[in-house]
């Protein structure tokens, strides 16, 4: 044996452990939150949440966009815990506007599978109230903010 080297454990990995990590970068893979939603609900967990939530609303069988997730669901989908769950969720259910509630969330519960669950539906006009508002906002402080040339 002398005279032999034996490789070490990365150089005779290497080719497999450059595919996995490959495959962990794609697509399916990704959790996308748009930018705009961090800013707007000042939580990322909140944007990813409600990002999801948009993805599953367009997705529904049911004619009023009522959709059901479990929090495991949620946790295999997006890596949250459940409190994480439940505090993005109570914010999206009790949004304000300028001291008036404008819920971007509607939940209930109901039966899914033969077990209580919670449902979810997006409130889109009071989303697209809210959102279009905080985006004039920050179009207008960007434009005060931007110096003039003389």
């Amino acid at each position: 044996m002398s005279g032999q080297q034996h490789p070490d454990s990365y150089t005779m990995y290497k080719d497999d452990l450059r595919r996995l990590i490959s495959d962990f970068s794609g697509q399916a893979n990704s959790l996308v939150i748009p930018r705009p939603f961090i800013e707007f609900f000042d939580s990322l967990e909140t944007a990813l949440l409600f990002n999801q939530m948009i993805y599953w609303s367009d997705r529904t069988g049911d004619p009023e966009r009522w959709f059901y997730k479990t929090y495991a669901d949620w946790h295999t989908e997006l890596s949250l815990s459940e409190y994480q769950v439940r505090k993005a969720v109570k914010k999206l259910t009790e949004w304000r506007v300028k001291d008036e509630k404008k819920p971007l969330l509607a939940t209930t519960v109901r039966k899914a599978q033969g077990n209580p669950t919670v449902h979810y539906k997006v409130i889109w006009d009071n989303f697209s109230e809210s959102f279009l508002h905080f985006l004039q906002e920050r179009n207008q402080s960007n434009l005060r903010n931007e110096p003039l040339e003389t």
